[in-house]
Formats: structure tokens, sequence, C-alpha cells
């Protein structure tokens, strides 16, 4: 659960240091107070801090690929470099390390997708593919101590 000891204001110790609250996120099967306190006893949570997130994989997974959403995926002019437009649509800074089989072409394998932001990731595929695996490892998300979960999307080019 991410919860907090406050003892004065949430102001001073969270939104005047740029910092958010801990919150846990609750799968609850319906919303009612019942549904959350069985999901909760159940386990169904993840805590987020900042742009920490800390859960089991069966609801981090599901997660974090509906945190992010390819919006674009196109070859670059007469070459083999995949450009893949993605959108973080959560409220967290996502730190990313790419673990895909292909290498970018133009940056560290490590990268961030700021809240509400997209980016675009340059995949060298050395030949043109009509779907690629693409992996990327949650740096700042944890299923396990020192375990960060991969999330592979299919991601088909247009043409």
């Amino acid at each position: 659960m991410g919860t907090s000891d406050v003892h004065g204001l949430i102001d001073w110790d969270y939104t005047e240091k740029g910092n958010h609250r801990p919150i846990t996120l609750v799968f609850a099967k319906e919303k009612s107070l019942p549904s959350i306190k069985e999901a909760l006893f159940a386990g169904r949570t993840v805590a987020i801090y900042n742009d920490l997130w800390v859960g089991k994989a069966m609801y981090m997974m599901p997660l974090l690929e509906a945190s992010i959403k390819v919006e674009s995926a196109k070859y670059a002019e007469e070459s083999n470099v995949l450009q893949i437009t993605l959108k973080n649509v959560t409220s967290s800074d996502l730190l990313f390390q790419n673990d895909s089989e292909y290498t970018f072409y133009d940056s560290s394998p490590v990268f961030e997708i700021e809240a509400g932001q997209t980016k675009t990731l340059h995949l060298k595929t050395l030949q043109r593919k009509t779907s690629v695996e693409l992996k990327l490892r949650a740096l700042g998300c944890f299923v396990a101590p020192e375990t960060q979960p991969v999330v592979t999307w299919m991601v088909n080019p247009d043409n």
C-alpha cells in the first residue's frame, strides 16, 4: 500500500517540494466499499509514490500496458529505421530501458516519457518488417525485490 505518515500540512510535505502524495490503486470488482475492502485484503493493488510503482506482476502488467499507447509506427523515408511514437497517458513520468531485439538509431537505450507526453523512438530493424516486437523494461516499477517488469507491444508499421 502507498501511504504516508503526515503530521503537518500536505502542501508542506509534498506539493511545495515537487512531490506527489503516495497513492494506492485498488483493483476492485465494483465501485463499492465492500468490493474495495475485498480487493485490499486480496492484495489487488499497485502503490505509486512520485514515479515509483510497486505491485504484483498480475496487476502491474495490465496497468503498464494501458499506460503507454502506440500512437504511430512508420518507417523513415527509404530507410530501415522504424519511428514509433508512444504516449504516456498517466500522471507519472515513466522511465524505460529498451529490451528489444533491435537498438535505437539515435539515442541511449534508457529514456523517459513524461506524464501526458509523447516520445518518438527510432528503432533500427536492419530491414523493413511488417511487425516488430517492442520490449521495454519499466525501470521505475517493481513487481518483486530488484525485479522490474518488461512490457511488450506488437507494433505494425504503416507502409
